[in-house]
């Protein structure tokens, strides 16, 4: 039997100036908070037996009415629980173990705060699951920004997504006279000042 875990308990407050201190999973969108699209996607693989919701401990009982009004509007088709989540995301983790049933062999725990999963990710996740000794399976994405590493005084691109990977290649530089340059990227780094002024520009 398989459940997943829907982790909404978290503070949003990377976002919160955005929002005037929504969290994002609260967010509306298509007339539902953000984290009831995870739900739906959930509710849709026929290998996913229930939800169990994480919510902050003082909003507990909203959303769970909230989830109530909006089965009955839409119904998962699948059994759900709603629960208080911890301070910290395991914390959260920990109290949605808690609460699947006895029998539940595989669990998803999924960020709410990342609504636009598909049903397709999920079985794909589902199988890795079903590998022989694959305990656990955490999905990713290839990078496709260039990143760039600003440490002690210098600076370096660690990761482009350029086919000749010469910005790359190039490594750290220290002081003003050596810029990087990604020509397919449009990219140049340099470090303008000196001391406590250093600054690595990029345009």
């Amino acid at each position: 039997m398989t459940w997943a875990l829907v982790l909404a308990a978290g503070q949003g407050s990377r976002l919160a100036s955005a929002t005037g201190g929504m969290a994002k999973q609260f967010l509306e969108w298509e007339g539902a908070p953000l984290y009831w699209r995870s739900a739906l996607v959930f509710s849709r693989c026929a290998r996913i037996h229930g939800i169990v919701f994480v919510f902050p401990e003082d909003c507990l009982e909203r959303e769970r009415a909230r989830v109530e009004a909006l089965t009955q509007a839409r119904p998962l088709g699948i059994r759900w629980k709603a629960v208080a989540g911890g301070k910290r995301r395991q914390d959260s983790v920990r109290l949605g173990l808690a609460a699947l049933p006895a029998g539940c062999g595989t669990v998803l725990v999924h960020d709410a705060a990342r609504p636009f999963l598909s049903a397709g990710l999920v079985n794909r996740i589902l199988d890795g699951l079903s590998e022989e000794g694959c305990a656990a399976c955490v999905p990713g994405l290839p990078v496709v920004d260039t990143i760039k590493v600003v440490e002690g005084g210098r600076v370096r691109v660690s990761q482009a997504d350029c086919p000749d990977q010469v910005c790359v290649n190039q490594g750290w530089i220290s002081d003003g006279t050596v810029p990087i340059v990604c020509l397919p990227n449009q990219l140049i780094v340099q470090i303008e000042g000196g001391g406590n002024q250093l600054d690595a520009q990029t345009g």
